[in-house]
């Protein structure tokens, strides 16, 4: 099985400081204040709290889980570093910088047959 995947919950120091800098940019934008907007906020922050992983998926968490259903072999590569700075490229500033900083992972991992 191969899993690739990342943290998209838990915020480092940078993504905290780039989301600021979107709200201030997102003032003035034509749409700003737009009700619309704040919903679908809100129910991604609802949806959010339903899942398994609402705290974030970790690695490690995410590794111990497939030890726990029988997967062996269980190889992490967290360094996707150019990954992210491939995709960071087409991205505004603010979410470059972001990309860049968040826990993404590939996991590789096999369960014997039967």
């Amino acid at each position: 099985m191969l899993i690739v995947d990342g943290d998209f919950v838990s915020k480092s120091w940078l993504d905290k400081f780039c989301k600021y800098v979107e709200a201030l940019q997102a003032r003035w934008r034509p749409d700003a204040g737009n009700p619309v907007r704040a919903r679908l906020a809100d129910m991604h922050q609802s949806i959010l709290s339903q899942v398994y992983f609402s705290d974030g998926a970790k690695s490690d968490v995410v590794s111990e889980l497939l030890r726990h259903a029988g997967f062996r072999d269980i190889t992490v590569q967290s360094n996707m570093a150019d990954i992210n700075r491939a995709q960071a490229r087409h991205l505004p500033l603010t979410r470059s910088l972001a990309r860049r900083s968040q826990h993404r992972y590939a996991i590789s991992a096999s369960k014997p047959a039967d």
